[in-house]
């Protein structure tokens, strides 16, 4: 029998450093990482690994991925996700998902290292930062793997 599941992955940014700054942003680690993200790792290097594995005997497919975010400098800042999107690589999720929520497809076999794309933005309850048709961008790496 095969269970579905979630997976989270957790956008921690320096809001009160990075609302002031216009994008494109040369080196977001400055402002993001990610929960569990190794301090020597390069933010656009941060690796998501979607698997497939055996949990007492049963399969557990992560089949939806939710992206949070969470300010280290404000928690009254909300973090808005406005576009996750595969940028190279094959494409995993299944279209109409939301911003900050994406189906993955059922895969057959492993799927090589893609780079994926996060568009944010920053609302610190009155304003939104960069601005409306603006945002920050990361782009990290997410991985398909059945074990």
């Amino acid at each position: 029998m095969k269970n579905k599941s979630i997976l989270n992955i957790v956008l921690i940014v320096d809001t009160e450093q990075l609302k002031g700054l216009t994008p494109p942003i040369a080196d977001m680690n400055q402002y993001c990482s990610f929960l569990g993200q190794e301090s020597d790792t390069d933010i656009a290097d941060y690796t998501t690994v979607v698997e497939l594995n055996k949990t007492n005997g049963a399969s557990v497919n992560i089949d939806t991925l939710i992206w949070n975010g969470l300010s280290s400098s404000n928690a009254d800042h909300t973090i808005l996700f406005t576009d996750i999107r595969i940028t190279e690589g094959s494409q995993i999720f299944i279209n109409g998902s939301s911003q900050n929520r994406k189906k993955v497809k059922d895969r057959k076999s492993n799927f090589a290292a893609g780079k994926y794309t996060v568009e944010f933005q920053i609302d610190d309850g009155t304003n939104i930062y960069p601005g409306q048709n603006s945002f920050f961008t990361i782009d990290p790496i997410l991985v398909y793997h059945k074990k």
